[in-house]
C-alpha cells in the first residue's frame, strides 16, 4: 500500500495526511503508517512478489549508475555522394 492509497482507504484528502504529518501529536502514528508501507514494500520486493527495480526506486533505494559514452564519428561515402 502507498500514502496515496491509505488516504482513499480511509477517505481522507491528501491534504490532510500532510497536515496530520505535519503535527507533533500525530508524529508517531503517521511515522508509523509509513513505515508499515515501507516494509511491506521492501519484503514484498526481497521476496519476488513485487518488481524489484520499481519498489527499489520508489523507496529511494535503486543503485545510481554512471554511463559514459565515447563519440565516436563515421563517415560513410555512399555510391553517386564524393
Amino acid at each position: 500500500m502507498s500514502i496515496s492509497g491509505f488516504v482513499t482507504f480511509a477517505a481522507m484528502d491528501l491534504s490532510t495526511w500532510y497536515e496530520y504529518e505535519s503535527l507533533p501529536q500525530y508524529t508517531q502514528v503517521t511515522s508509523r503508517i509509513r513505515q508499515m508501507f515501507f516494509s511491506q514494500k521492501f519484503e514484498g520486493a526481497a521476496s519476488g512478489l513485487l518488481e524489484s527495480n520499481i519498489i527499489a526506486r520508489e523507496l529511494g533505494l535503486s543503485e545510481k549508475q554512471e554511463v559514459t559514452n565515447t563519440k565516436i564519428q563515421i563517415n560513410i561515402a555512399l555510391p553517386g555522394e564524393h
